[in-house]
């Protein structure tokens, strides 16, 4: 988290890491992982110190070049199935996002593992998802399959189920029956609106 201001902010108002953490409802422990960037706070946390601040969480992060302009948005190393969709253990960061991509929609990020979507999408890179429970046959799509990680697949729905393909053709199309999908289940996370290549 470059530039992160919390320890500014807090300074500034001649308060401890213990008495912002008081007044926060944090551990002070928490706090001084935020302020030496060893962790993230999630995006409920950041907003309630930029709330006690009276700032917004990009100023908070150092995001200001375009004060108004962009949203800061987590990325998520994983997402597994059975725990909290914003689970500030699995945030690897924030991506800065435009605020017209984002606007009436609620974004998350995911860094993408593995090479099942070469050459078009990489191991590395970032996908900007769209929350939406359904998807358009075609789209890429973030896709829960039980207690496993999301994968991100061209999804497929047929009157039998669903299928999730790869792009590369040395991986296999994954199919779920209509009752797979109801007892796994298989849950559609968002769609694919945007990819941030990592070099």
């Amino acid at each position: 988290m470059r530039n992160n201001r919390i320890a500014q902010l807090r300074k500034e108002k001649g308060l401890t890491q213990q008495a912002l953490a008081n007044l926060l409802g944090l551990q002070r422990s928490a706090l001084s992982n935020y302020e030496s960037d060893i962790s993230v706070p999630d995006l409920t946390i950041a907003a309630k110190i930029a709330r006690f601040f009276s700032v917004s969480v990009e100023y908070l992060f150092g995001k200001n070049e375009n004060p108004g302009n962009t949203v800061l948005v987590p990325i998520y190393g994983r997402i597994a199935g059975g725990s909290p969709i914003y689970a500030t253990e699995d945030i690897l960061g924030y991506e800065e996002i435009d605020r017209a991509l984002a606007e009436g929609r609620e974004l998350m990020c995911l860094k993408v593992q593995g090479r099942s979507m070469e050459p078009r999408i990489c191991d590395g890179d970032v996908a900007v998802i769209a929350r939406q429970p359904e998807v358009d046959n075609g789209e890429i799509a973030a896709v829960l399959v039980g207690n496993e990680e999301a994968t991100l697949k061209k999804f497929s729905k047929t009157e039998s189920g669903i299928m999730l393909i790869p792009l590369n053709t040395t991986f296999n199309p994954l199919f779920y029956s209509k009752e797979e999908v109801a007892d796994l289940p298989v849950t559609v996370l968002g769609k694919l609106i945007e990819l941030r290549a990592k070099f």
